[in-house]
């Protein structure tokens, strides 16, 4: 996981969609990639299941590791954002899943309430996550399995 995510373009997303820089953008935006790692796997079978568990294992390592240098809480208030978390996570991936296969209404509607918190009154921002998952996407579907989870090469593309 960890080299999927040292790809991810967070500094351009977090620019053009002005976006805090904070814990939770981070996170939000790692989800996002993530549920499109995701997606492609599902065409690899039990494989693909077994690899999908492993990520999201390395991914709640990753949020306790990062929360624990950022955190000044108790570990109990910690634990409980990072369920929150977990459950918002979920929540998201059936979301994205809906989108996906709906239209890009759908999928606009969870870019507003995932990423913008139900707070961006600019519909060209969102439009532009919907048209950068759409393409990331097909980009995915194209890569090999060897490539993506043996070399661990996932082309992210820029966000423009």
């Amino acid at each position: 996981m960890k080299n999927w995510v040292d790809q991810i373009p967070f500094d351009q997303i977090i620019i053009k969609l002005d976006l805090p820089d904070t814990f939770n953008s981070w996170f939000i935006i790692t989800e996002l990639h993530l549920w499109m790692i995701f997606v492609r796997l599902m065409n690899e079978g039990t494989q693909g299941t077994m690899i999908r568990n492993f990520i999201m294992e390395a991914l709640w390592n990753d949020v306790e590791f990062r929360s624990k240098k950022l955190a000044t809480v108790s570990a109990d208030v910690r634990h409980r954002q990072i369920k929150e978390l977990s459950d918002q996570l979920r929540g998201a991936l059936v979301g994205y899943d809906e989108g996906w296969l709906s239209n890009d209404m759908v999928l606009a509607s969870m870019v507003w309430r995932r990423i913008f918190n139900k707070e961006c009154n600019d519909p060209e921002k969102i439009e532009l996550v919907v048209k950068y998952i759409r393409k990331q996407m097909s980009i995915l579907q194209l890569q090999t399995f060897d490539s993506l989870f043996t070399k661990k090469d996932v082309k992210w593309i820029k966000f423009v």
